[in-house]
C-alpha cells in the first residue's frame, strides 16, 4: 500500500511525525493491515509511547500471527521496561519464526540498548530464549556477546529454568567452567 511505503520512506529519513501520519492513513484505509500496525508500533516505540507501541505490536500479531518483527519488537519493548518474563515468550516466538532475525537486523539490537536496558542484559536475555529453544550455538553466541558487554552474573545460567534444556551440553559446561575459574 502506498501510504505504508511512504511512511517507511519518512521513517528512514527519521521524520517520525510524517511517517506516523502515513501509517495511520494506511490503517484507516485497510484496518486489517498488520504491517502498518507494526510500523506504527515502531514509531511509538521510538517516540517512547510504550503503551501505544505495545498496543500496535499486539494488534499486528493478532492480525498476522506469523509476521516476525512485532514479536521481536514487543519482546524487546517489554525487556527494556524490566518486564523480562513477560517479554520472553514474544522473543521465543520470534526466534521460532526466524532464528536469524537478530543477525539480519543488527541495528535493531544496538538501537534498543539506549540506556533503558544494559546491552549485556539484553544479550543475556537473547541467550536465555535460544537456550529455552535448545539452540546451543546461538545461546553461546549471545552469551559471548553478553560477556563482551561486561555481563557478570554467570551463576544465572545454573539457576534459570531457560537453561535447563542445554546446561548439560559440554560446550555450555565449558563456558560455565571458564567463567567460574576467571
Amino acid at each position: 500500500m502506498a501510504q505504508n511505503q511512504l511512511g517507511i520512506a519518512y521513517f528512514q529519513k527519521k521524520d517520525y511525525q510524517l511517517a506516523k501520519a502515513q501509517f495511520e492513513k494506511a490503517i484507516a484505509l485497510t484496518p486489517s493491515y498488520a504491517e502498518a500496525f507494526n510500523n506504527l508500533g515502531s514509531i511509538y516505540f521510538i517516540l517512547r509511547d510504550l503503551e501505544k507501541a505495545t498496543e500496535m505490536f499486539k494488534k499486528a500479531i493478532s492480525l498476522a500471527p506469523n509476521i516476525i518483527s512485532p514479536y521481536y519488537s514487543l519482546g524487546n519493548l517489554l525487556l527494556i521496561q524490566g518486564k523480562i518474563e513477560e517479554g520472553m515468550p514474544y522473543l521465543a516466538r520470534g526466534i521460532e519464526l526466524d532464528p536469524e532475525y537478530l543477525d539480519k537486523h543488527t541495528s535493531f539490537v544496538t538501537e534498543l540498548a539506549m540506556g533503558e536496558l544494559k546491552t549485556a542484559e539484553l544479550y543475556f536475555s537473547y541467550a536465555r530464549v535460544f537456550a529455552a529453544a535448545g539452540n546451543v550455538g546461538k545461546t553461546l553466541e549471545y552469551l559471548g556477546k553478553a560477556e563482551k558487554a561486561h555481563f557478570e552474573d554467570w551463576e544465572r545460567i545454573l539457576n534459570e529454568k531457560d537453561f535447563e534444556k542445554i546446561k548439560d551440553d559440554p560446550r555450555i559446561q565449558e563456558f560455565i567452567k571458564r567463567r567460574f575459574l576467571e
